[in-house]
């Protein structure tokens, strides 16, 4: 749901509809485009998929003189890893947006916007690469060894092959801050 508040409420003065019908299209997204709203990228409904969508208020403006609040609130089933789903609540989707008005009075300068990686909501920080820690790795007596690629950027990679579902791999490393992240391992699974 899409909420406009004109002022400094708390509670919006404006509601709209489902997030898909604020882009123009409804029950779900679809790849579309148009002059004045669209999807122009969306790849599907599954965690890790992308869309884009844009919506310009040239034909329909929403005027106001002081300050304007805009909220998505995105609410609907979810798929989890486990296989459980859930029914409507509020989705975790991560979501960014941009904003841009038309301004007929003068303003003070605006203060300098920080390098466009730190304007990101979340950044990607490489605390270790998985060849480089074989060497001191723990594991299980299955194989472990650097495997080398062709055509990939280092060339190589950590090559685990576990002979069951007991096999297991430890690596360590170091984080210079003290931070909330989600930890992920490319080309393959942690815990």
């Amino acid at each position: 749901m899409i909420c406009f508040s004109l002022t400094a409420k708390k509670e919006p003065s404006l509601r709209g509809t489902g997030t898909e019908d604020y882009f123009c299209d409804g029950w779900g997204f679809r790849e579309q485009s148009g002059p004045f709203y669209g999807t122009p990228l969306w790849e599907g409904y599954d965690t890790g998929d992308r869309g884009s969508a844009y919506r310009w208020h040239i034909p329909d403006p929403i005027a106001f003189t002081k300050s304007l609040r805009v909220e998505i609130q995105h609410r609907g089933g979810q798929d989890f890893p486990d296989g459980t789903s859930t029914g409507y609540i509020e989705r975790d989707d991560l979501m960014s947006s941009v904003a841009f008005w038309y301004q007929m009075e003068p303003h003070q300068p605006w203060p300098a916007l920080p390098p466009g990686p730190e304007r990101l909501p979340f950044h990607d920080l490489i605390m270790l690469k998985g060849h480089d820690a074989v060497a001191a790795a723990k594991h299980s007596d299955d194989p472990l060894e650097v495997q080398n690629l062709g055509g990939v950027t280092d060339g190589k990679q950590l090559w685990f092959r576990p002979l069951n579902d007991k096999g297991w791999v430890e690596v360590s490393f170091e984080s210079r801050t003290n931070q909330t992240a989600a930890l992920t391992a490319q080309n393959g699974a942690c815990s």
